[in-house]
């Protein structure tokens, strides 16, 4: 991190030494330096996304039906691949009947 913050002070000050010997040079490893903090920062940022929806998708049944607020559990759901439904009594008697009709189709 401190490295990043020396790159960035740098190329801050090049512009007003722009007489200085290798000036392009440096302020072309500034530049990198900048791309480089810019992009890890992005990476970063894309595998914290990736971390939290895993998290979230990885919360019990229960839980996410437990939260107070309908939408979010309706959020929660649709995201981690659900029809934005939930889970309710009604629905879990649906799947219950379809099971056991199933396993009198099968018997």
């Amino acid at each position: 991190m401190l490295r990043h913050v020396v790159v960035v002070i740098t190329a801050m000050t090049l512009p007003a030494c722009s007489l200085m010997p290798y000036y392009t040079e440096a302020k072309a490893i500034a530049d990198t330096g900048i791309a480089t903090a810019v992009k890890d920062r992005r990476e970063f940022n894309d595998q914290k996304l990736a971390v939290n929806l895993a998290a979230l998708c990885d919360s019990s049944i229960g839980a996410v039906n437990r939260h107070p607020d309908v939408d979010v559990r309706e959020f929660i759901d649709r995201l981690c691949g659900g029809d934005g439904e939930g889970i309710s009594p009604g629905r879990l008697s649906q799947v219950l009947r379809t099971l056991d009709q199933l396993n009198q189709d099968g018997s």
